[in-house]
């Protein structure tokens, strides 16, 4: 019989599957641009006004989301321990439809294709060498590296949060990121406690 953890963790990585196989086509890397409704304009053109600050947060944040759900969905396969479980299913239930959010906000902007920001700084992104190390871990080896890693990926997001926070002016995207910067500054602070208990 499964145990409710385990349970959340299937409803989670459904949540992921469903999310990440829409993005079909795109890099997880975080590192590519991904088309989004038509793709009749250019890359980044939008049929309405919007703060430069939120078009660029959304548009660097989805890839930055994608690979904390690639993380999120490793845990089940690699010995993660049980509370590392439970905190991957929490980020990807999470951060799955907020993916789904920000693709809906892009939509109603009018963005038909999402510029390629691969030259600009996704702050707390893992680069392929970290994302192979993770996945080459297991037990508590693996449980460290997530966190390690997970820390860094949320404290880039909430730094990232911060210019659309100062200078945006969609009512939406203003209060997802209050979301973001509210839940991740709390689940950085669980996963320094974890960390330390592995040392």
């Amino acid at each position: 019989m499964k145990t409710k953890k385990s349970l959340n963790f299937v409803v989670a990585l459904v949540a992921a599957s469903i999310v990440l196989g829409g993005c079909a086509g795109s890099s997880h890397s975080g590192m590519e641009a991904m088309p989004t409704a038509t793709e009749t304009a250019e890359p980044g053109t939008t049929d309405m006004p919007v703060a430069a600050s939120d078009l660029m947060f959304v548009e660097m944040m989805i890839p930055h989301h994608e690979q904390a759900v690639e993380m999120a969905v490793l845990a089940p396969t690699h010995g993660a321990s049980a509370d590392v479980m439970a905190l991957a299913a929490k980020i990807a239930s999470a951060q799955g439809p907020e993916i789904v959010q920000m693709q809906g906000m892009l939509s109603r902007w009018g963005v038909s294709e999402m510029s390629d920001h691969s030259g600009h700084q996704m702050e707390g992104m893992v680069d392929a060498s970290g994302m192979e190390e993770l996945d080459a871990a297991s037990g508590a080896e693996f449980d460290r590296l997530f966190l390690k890693l997970m820390i860094k990926h949320h404290l880039g997001a909430i730094a990232m949060a911060q210019d659309p926070l100062a200078n945006g002016d969609d009512p939406e995207l203003i209060t997802l990121l209050g979301a973001i910067v509210e839940a991740q500054a709390a689940e950085i602070e669980q996963m320094e406690k974890m960390l330390e208990q592995l040392r």
